[in-house]
Parts: structure tokens; C-alpha cells; sequence
């Protein structure tokens, strides 16, 4: 089988199958929310009310070692981040991995290596893939969190959350 670009295969699946394409037009819709952030000064934010929705210190996700409780709270944490930021790569529409400025500012908020951001990036996104509870729980978490906002701005794109 030949593989297409997405956009050749978009394009024919509109001309030629147009019930088909609103179809996935709408899941596609059902997993990417409207608000998608690309502020990463915005994830020491997030960090902290992450923290104090999850009862949390800032520490606790930087050190995991205590329990295990603590590394399953860093993940999800991760989620909602990647949730927030790159939705698509959460739900396993797209290849890839999580931007570097992105990771760096990960890395910089929890005071963490680029390895251990990395590894609990990729458990992460099984996790969201294989756990319902671990899902849902994000999904709980990035509602809050997008809610808390109301109405400020993505101060680099200016678009709503």
C-alpha cells in the first residue's frame, strides 16, 4: 500500500466521500478541544494549578522516588500539558514528539533532566492511551484548568481560552 500525503487524502475524501469526511471531521473534532495553547511561558502556571487542584507541592513532582502515587501525578500532569499544547499527539493522531521549547520549559518549572521529561512523556501518552481512569482523569483536569482561565488570552496568539 502506498502511503499518500495526508492532504491528497484529505482533498479526495471531501470530493469523493463527503458523508465519510464530515464524519471524521467530527471525531476529529470530538478529540481535539477548540483551545489549543502555544505560550509555553504558560506551563509554570499550569504547574501550579495543577498543584493545588491535585493537592500537590511542586516538589513532590520532582522528586518521585517517595511514592509512586507521585510519579503517577507527575503523568498525568505531563498529559494535561500535552492536552493543553499538542492535543493531536496526546490522542495518537499524529507522530512525533512534544516541541523542545516546550519540554525545556517542562524541564525548567519541575527542575527535571531532559530524559526524565522524555520518559515521562512517552508513559504518558500510553497511559492516555491504554487507561480509562488515567483519561478521564486528564480530560477532569484540562477542563479545570481551561475554565480557571475564563476568559484571559494566550498572550502569543491572543486567542481565547
Amino acid at each position: 500500500m502506498v502511503r499518500y500525503p495526508a492532504q491528497i487524502v484529505a482533498k479526495v475524501l471531501y470530493q469523493e466521500f463527503p458523508d465519510l469526511a464530515l464524519k471524521v471531521d467530527a471525531k476529529i473534532r470530538e478529540k481535539v478541544p477548540d483551545t489549543v495553547l502555544t505560550d509555553f511561558s504558560m506551563i509554570d502556571e499550569i504547574v501550579v494549578q495543577f498543584c493545588a487542584l491535585e493537592d500537590f507541592q511542586i516538589d513532590d513532582l520532582h522528586d518521585c522516588s517517595k511514592s509512586r502515587s507521585h510519579s503517577n501525578a507527575r503523568r498525568i500532569l505531563f498529559a494535561v500539558i500535552l492536552n493543553l499544547f499538542n492535543p493531536e499527539l496526546l490522542h495518537n493522531l499524529i507522530e512525533g514528539s512534544f516541541s523542545p521549547k516546550g519540554r525545556k520549559s517542562i524541564e525548567k518549572a519541575l527542575g527535571l533532566s531532559k530524559r526524565t521529561v522524555n520518559y515521562d512523556m512517552c508513559k504518558a501518552r500510553n497511559y492516555y492511551k491504554i487507561y480509562r481512569d488515567f483519561r478521564t482523569k486528564v480530560d477532569l483536569i484540562t477542563s479545570k484548568i481551561i475554565e480557571s482561565y475564563g476568559s484571559k488570552e494566550n498572550s502569543s496568539t491572543g486567542t481565547p481560552i
